[in-house]
């Protein structure tokens, strides 16, 4: 994830303080509740999962989650929130998914929020994701619309400032996966150089053809 895991190691230990980033968690959550029968997933991958703030909405009704993210920092927040509740059913993985084999058809479900914009092998990426689902597995991509690359401060392993709608669902197409929803009513609040400003979300739902 473009050497993610050396500059989010710093910040995994206050990710969770920011009132913006549980608001968004939480819109975020809404949506893939109202889009995906969540009784049909027994397997979640939370690819680029920070400290899991996503992917623990799925430990009460999944059988198994796994965190997967190349941060040190962020996996051992995953793991002081899976230790102090006690859950069984979480797996912790260090990897990128991009240079590294994955386990065919071992998921229902594959979820990534504000993540795939730090990635520069996008196709390769999806492939890898399209075959770590099992038949008729889940894809939900939450990340920024296209911006004019003032979201982040510094722009140092930005590989792409947002996707525009046309641009995911080539991506999603080309990948192996049908494009089933695609939402961009979301917006984030946060603080730029130029000022607030409010950057639209998209929730994109695709499933393996």
């Amino acid at each position: 994830m473009n050497n993610k895991g050396n500059s989010f190691d710093i910040k995994a230990a206050t990710w969770d303080v920011n009132p913006d980033r549980l608001e968004l968690t939480d819109k975020v959550w809404a949506l893939i509740e109202k889009y995906v029968d969540l009784n049909e997933v027994q397997s979640v991958l939370d690819y680029g999962c920070g400290t899991g703030l996503l992917g623990y909405r799925f430990v009460d009704s999944a059988a198994e989650v796994t965190f997967c993210d190349t941060s040190e920092g962020m996996l051992a927040e995953v793991a002081k929130k899976r230790d102090i509740f006690g859950y069984q059913n979480v797996k912790l993985l260090k990897s990128d998914f991009v240079n590294e084999d994955v386990i065919a058809g071992r998921f229902n479900m594959v979820a990534s929020m504000l993540v795939l914009h730090h990635i520069e092998k996008l196709d390769v990426l999806l492939k890898q994701i399209r075959k770590s689902l099992k038949p008729g597995g889940i894809f939900c991509w939450i990340d920024l619309d296209e911006e004019d690359g003032t979201f982040h401060s510094n722009n140092d392993g930005i590989a792409h400032f947002g996707f525009s709608q046309q641009k995911v669902e080539r991506l999603i197409s080309h990948s192996g996966f049908e494009m089933k929803h695609f939402d961009s009513s979301l917006k984030y609040r946060k603080e730029t150089a130029k000022g607030e400003r409010f950057f639209p979300i998209f929730v994109a739902v695709a499933q393996c053809k």
